[in-house]
């Protein structure tokens, strides 16, 4: 048999939970639509590393596209002396990569 100490403990745990008591109200408390775009347009070490080393070219050429994140430098010489196509090889979209990552390795 349960105590009444327990009794009133388990009910009063119940009626919190079932009245949505704990339960944070979204519309009491709405994300800032500031806050949320200074969020995503950040140049985090963690973006900065995604964007370097996880995303695929193809990703990454995309993200550059859009200048997104836009607090990232984004700018490129393209590999200034070397050629667009050695050999058949676009190494163009790689050297922008490689640019991304020297610009942005200092704030990261």
């Amino acid at each position: 048999m349960l105590s009444i100490k327990t009794l009133t403990l388990l009910a009063t745990t119940l009626l919190s939970l079932t009245s949505g008591a704990a339960l944070p109200d979204a519309a009491a408390n709405p994300i800032d639509p500031d806050v949320a775009a200074a969020a995503a347009s950040a140049c985090t070490t963690a973006k900065f590393n995604e964007l370097m080393f996880t995303d695929s070219l193809k990703t990454f050429q995309s993200a550059r596209a859009a200048k997104n994140p836009s607090e990232c430098d984004w700018s490129s010489d393209e590999c200034s002396n070397s050629p667009d196509n050695p050999d058949g090889f676009l190494s163009k979209p790689s050297c922008e990569r490689d640019d991304f990552g020297y610009q942005n390795t200092e704030r990261n």
